[in-house]
């Protein structure tokens, strides 16, 4: 194993020599926001390098003992959620099963790892704040093709798609996917409208570009989230801007505006303009939880959607997932699982939380914190509104090497006062 770490060393030595980490990173989750068939192997790859390249940060992990507990606590979600898999009969001993295994067993902890680590010792804060950018440009030119595949013809731009969207490429090359998990991937594009305030106010360098490229981006984001019918989008957009209403100096007003966001979404049940079903969804299941604890896909029920009665059972039914990734893992493995996938999930948030305050408090707040945050209010929106960990497996994974990247960030901050995002 040394030999291969020497040469692990070495290359990344020489890269960082011949070629910039910023546009070697960007290149990378460029194509992971590509969704390419062979993504998830790009994906292993770039966790087995990154884990080898900074092995000499090894014992600044060991010293982060909150997110230790989570590493431990995603692990443990890993091997019991793969556990249950094989005892309900989900997987058999195939290679598609085992691939699955490993994917779920290890790498979102890994990824987590992966994360802390390489920001540490790989990438500076201008490359994390560039992959981020290139694997939202890489979501959007994604969704873009699939766009420009589906229409008949092709230039019909007022064309919209409520259900199935032909994606350019796929496990089974040119196909129909739901709209719904091909619209996650616009996401983190339409987010990056978050920055343009902080862009105009404070004019960090090349400000005017970066206005333009990412108003381009937002505006072609948005577009084709209306000709995928989205409605998930607002909520993520507005959680991302969340921060701004403390800049608001009168605590009244602050206050005032709190409640009525609050009253706002609480009326989602009937309000037309953000009425949807996944509401009155979530709560059924719930109330329905107790009688498959250990999951099994056995919970059935009727529930009162926005404008019928929808019928929740396992599959072929076509509502069959409670899309929210708790009530997910619940349904089809049980308790146990899902409570391990929360407690670690719920532990890197709160982390995450106090990172972000502690740079608004510090006076560090700027386009490239906003952009972070952005990255953790989709994240949020996606696990509890989307069957996140089936319908978009790369960006579940990914998520995790984001929040340990933005922890060892905040880690690092605080041992120097004058870290700044770019």
């Amino acid at each position: 194993m040394k030999p291969l770490a020497r040469l692990i060393s070495t290359i990344t030595s020489n890269l960082s020599q011949s070629c910039s980490v910023d546009v070697v990173s960007s290149l990378i989750f460029f194509l992971l926001g590509l969704n390419l068939p062979k993504s998830f192997s790009l994906l292993a790859f770039v966790l087995f390098f990154g884990l080898l390249s900074a092995r000499a940060e090894w014992r600044s992990l060991c010293a982060a003992r909150q997110l230790l507990v989570s590493i431990i606590l995603i692990f443990s979600f890993g091997i019991t959620f793969s556990v249950r898999q094989f005892q309900l009969g989900y997987w058999a001993l195939s290679g598609h099963s085992i691939a699955d295994m490993l994917t779920f067993t290890f790498f979102p902890a890994t990824s987590l790892i992966t994360g802390y680590l390489a920001r540490r010792r790989v990438l500076t804060r201008k490359a994390l704040s560039l992959a981020i950018m290139a694997f939202a440009l890489g979501g959007l030119c994604y969704v873009l093709l699939a766009l420009g595949i589906s229409r008949n013809p092709w230039w019909d731009l007022a064309q919209v798609f409520r259900k199935v969207i032909t994606v350019p490429w796929g496990e089974y090359g040119l196909s129909g996917q739901n709209v719904r998990s091909v619209e996650q991937r616009l996401f983190p594009a339409l987010i990056a409208l978050s920055c343009l305030p902080l862009l105009i106010v404070q004019r960090p360098r090349l400000w005017r570009t970066k206005v333009f490229f990412v108003s381009l981006m937002s505006l072609l984001a948005s577009y084709a989230l209306w000709a995928l019918q989205g409605r998930l989008q607002f909520m993520a957009l507005a959680l991302s801007f969340v921060p701004y209403v403390f800049l608001i100096v009168n605590r009244s007003v602050r206050m005032a505006l709190f409640v009525l966001v609050v009253l706002f979404v609480s009326s989602a049940p009937w309000n037309p303009l953000i009425c949807d079903e996944r509401y009155a969804l979530h709560l059924e299941f719930l109330r329905h939880i107790s009688s498959a604890p250990w999951g099994g896909r056995t919970i059935s029920f009727v529930f009162e959607g926005c404008q019928s009665k929808y019928v929740f059972a396992a599959p072929p039914a076509i509502i069959h997932l409670p899309h929210n990734i708790f009530l997910d893992v619940t349904n089809d493995v049980g308790i146990v699982p899902a409570l391990f996938l929360l407690l670690g999930c719920s532990l890197l948030l709160v982390a995450l939380l106090r990172g972000f305050v502690a740079c608004g408090q510090a006076g560090l707040w700027n386009s490239g914190v906003a952009l972070r945050f952005g990255i953790v209010a989709v994240v949020i929106v996606q696990s509890l509104f989307q069957p996140f960990l089936y319908s978009d497996r790369s960006f579940f994974v990914l998520s995790f090497l984001f929040a340990g990247a933005f922890l060892s960030e905040f880690s690092l901050q605080q041992t120097s006062k004058a870290s700044r995002p770019q």
